[in-house]
């Protein structure tokens, strides 16, 4: 009856119909990411040039059609409701992402022919990050498009975090069913996990309404109320009528006036280091398992700790979601900043004891990612921002999340250039297997534990600096909130007038 009762209530439908994209694209992300490079290099043997030129060009289109794909959601449309615009994508991207998802795993050639599977792993590596794009960047903008409130983004954050759990178990599956030697059952089980999340995208096209009309909200951190939506009928009338009154700024304008938003620009380099955090810890994490406690854990315990970051960090997202609307977002990222601080000042002074190194590399990985899965809540915030500054028709959600990724990718790339060219150069790079003894091991594992501390700890004092000087928190957000809500109500109204 409980839960019933709680499924009534709009915010809470609306939640759970967003949460299921997150659903689907965890178990997408997840499966693709841990298995398509094995595949590819030891079933498949793709030739090293190719992996190379793969990748290098991957990194071009993956920092640019973010904001390509911004630019047509926002920009390059007539329609002044970006939420019919967001569910299609899920609607229609959703599916097709699940079918390029199966790419990797099915091959109609012979594998002997290296041109044939070089070009087979370009084509599955652009259209997988291709449709990802395109369904994420729109879910990141709809939570700013459906909603005003915090505490119902925060909400959609704490779902989408739940929901995520559950579809990273997935690897679990995929671990038990993988064989190099004969995927028939792995690409079974592929099979099932594109229906699967197939079935997520399609429930948040159908159960988010096409139209939620805003409300005034007095307070930054209290709900807002969900209405009915609008019929179909209506809506297009009242995009056509918006769309005429007020021509969609164009690109070059939107770019200039980007330049002069300081807000954003502080945000995007707050979010560049902690991409370059995240994207260090993702990419180093087993290695220093290996090293710094390799001799002190078995190999069942390391693959545990190593499987907790899948689970650990979703989790601590749903927990921490009441903290971070009693104390708000800003406040509750600054103290996330400070503990990053402290935790790496205190392993400092404990020094290579393991039992702490294990708390502290767990601890590190998912505060990083819990910190990062808020992050939707300030973007949409500066894009409200924007539209109130600018007197938009609508916000420029998509624009704002994309031209976000284009400024805080090139950290991905960074983080494991930067992270490789330390560890070359005491000697890690000389062999792929770790050395667990001798005047060797002693100088990697200092070096180790230098970047193992000190990354988080420089990354989190320059963190603290660009938040400190971050304006849109308090009452200045609380005004925006209430200028945007009234510039939308008085909208909404200026069409029921006219109609």
């Amino acid at each position: 009856m409980m839960g019933g009762h709680l499924f009534r209530r709009p915010e809470v439908r609306v939640a759970a119909a967003y949460a299921a994209t997150s659903f689907g694209a965890s178990i997408l992300n997840t499966l693709f990411g841990v298995f398509y490079l094995d595949v590819y290099l030891n079933v498949y043997k793709l030739p090293p040039n190719w992996f190379y030129g793969g990748h290098l060009a991957f990194s071009l289109w993956n920092a640019l059609n973010d904001p390509l794909f911004g630019y047509l959601g926002d920009l390059a449309t007539s329609s002044s409701d970006p939420v019919p615009r967001r569910l299609f994508a899920i609607r229609w991207g959703g599916p097709l992402w699940c079918l390029v998802f199966l790419m990797p795993w099915f091959v109609w050639f012979d594998v002997s022919r290296s041109t044939l599977v070089g070009l087979h792993f370009v084509a599955a590596l652009f259209l997988f990050d291709t449709f990802l794009t395109w369904v994420l960047l729109n879910q990141c903008a709809l939570i700013a498009d459906i909603t005003s409130s915090n505490e119902e983004r925060t909400l959609c954050t704490q779902y989408g975090a739940l929901l995520s759990i559950v579809g990273n178990c997935s690897v679990f599956v995929g671990y038990v069913v993988f064989n190099g030697a004969d995927l028939s059952r792995f690409r079974a089980f592929a099979v099932l996990a594109a229906l699967v999340a197939c079935c997520a995208f399609l429930a948040t096209a159908t159960f988010i309404p096409l139209k939620t009309p805003p409300v005034v909200v007095s307070d930054p951190e209290s709900p807002g109320k969900l209405l009915r939506p609008e019929s179909p009928g209506k809506l297009l009338r009242r995009s056509q009528s918006t769309a005429e009154a007020k021509p969609s700024v164009g690109m070059l304008t939107f770019a200039r006036q980007l330049l002069r938003h300081s807000n954003f620009w502080l945000f995007v380099s707050l979010n560049f280091v902690q991409v370059f955090h995240s994207t260090f810890n993702t990419n180093f994490f087993k290695i220093f398992m290996d090293q710094l406690l390799g001799t002190h854990l078995s190999a069942s315990v390391l693959s545990g700790v190593i499987l907790s970051g899948f689970v650990l960090p979703p989790l601590l997202t749903a927990l921490v979601a009441p903290l971070v609307n009693t104390m708000g977002y800003y406040r509750a990222v600054k103290l996330a900043l400070y503990f990053k601080v402290a935790l790496s000042l205190v392993s400092i002074a404990i020094g290579m004891r393991w039992p702490w190194l294990v708390l502290m590399m767990v601890l590190n990985s998912t505060l990083t990612t819990t910190t990062f899965s808020y992050f939707n809540l300030v973007l949409s915030d500066i894009a409200e921002e924007d539209c109130v500054r600018y007197q938009r028709p609508h916000m420029l959600s998509a624009m704002f999340f994309g031209s976000n990724a284009l400024f805080t990718k090139p950290a991905q790339s960074l983080a494991p250039t930067l992270g490789w060219a330390m560890l070359s150069r005491v000697g890690y790079a000389q062999g792929s297997k770790p050395v667990l003894s001798g005047p060797a091991a002693s100088s990697l594992k200092s070096a180790m534990f230098g970047m193992l501390v000190g990354i988080p700890l420089v990354c989190g004092v320059v963190q603290s600096l660009l938040w400190s000087r971050y304006t849109l928190h308090g009452k200045l957000l609380a005004d925006t909130k209430a200028l945007y809500q009234d510039a939308k109500r008085t909208a909404d109204d200026s069409d029921l007038f006219s109609e």
